[in-house]
């Protein structure tokens, strides 16, 4: 299967757009920044590993030619937003802003060179991809308790389900430590599985199913925490 079994490119971009509202929000001045480093370095690593699908994608948008570059800038803000302070604010503002400049179109002065492609672990830490997996299984077992709610929000449940299975694939490769494990691997299949059965309830509009698929998604957060921890 290929990215666009995944998540295509329509719901890519709005990925996209979600992290750079947040973004927005979280870097509007060093108190801000302060309240929500963690979950901004998280969002880096997720715009690094969106950056590096995005280039190998099958289907086209207007910046995937600078997609490397995305990556590259995904990374340094997830690196620069390592603690409190203006400093980190600082440099971890000026990241996301060329992230912003890059996405209308204008390459930021000084820009480095960027490999057309690298492994995800080199440029997506894998516990903040986690913590926007667990953001997605959350709201969803929080959320979703009736099958009314699952229609009335089946649009959202949809992205998550699939940003899930996603990113569940990108830390299943085998750069990541343990990946190559028997367990570690099984855990991962398991999310991806679950993940895609969920997305397959949505569509079915069948609340059975996806509590049942939930489960699935649950059982390997769990299991693989208990054994690996969060990151």
């Amino acid at each position: 299967m290929g990215w666009n079994d995944f998540l295509p490119m329509e719901s890519l971009l709005s990925e996209v757009k979600k992290v750079q509202n947040r973004l927005k929000a979280s870097l509007q001045n060093a108190g801000t920044y302060n309240g929500n480093y963690k979950d901004i370095a998280a969002d880096g690593a997720v715009v690094a590993a969106i950056a590096e699908i995005a280039c190998e994608h099958s289907e086209d948008i207007k910046w995937k030619a600078n997609a490397p570059l995305i990556r590259e800038y995904g990374y340094e803000m997830s690196q620069a937003s390592s603690g409190l302070g203006k400093d980190n604010f600082e440099k971890t503002k000026a990241a996301f802003e060329k992230i912003e400049s890059v996405l209308s179109g204008s390459i930021p002065p000084g820009a480095p060179a960027a490999a057309p492609k690298r492994p995800f672990s080199e440029v997506a830490d894998r516990g903040g991809l986690m913590k926007r997996i667990e953001k997605a299984r959350n709201y969803m077992r929080d959320n979703i308790n009736v099958e009314a709610k699952l229609k009335a929000e089946a649009d959202s449940v949809l992205h998550e389900a699939m940003i899930i299975s996603t990113l569940g694939k990108v830390v299943s490769f085998e750069d990541y430590s343990s990946a190559d494990e028997a367990d570690y691997h099984g855990f991962a299949e398991a999310l991806i599985d679950g993940a895609r059965e969920t997305a397959t309830a949505v569509k079915d509009q069948s609340f059975k199913k996806f509590t049942d698929s939930m489960n699935k998604v649950n059982k390997s957060c769990d299991q693989c925490h208990a054994n690996y921890g969060n990151g």
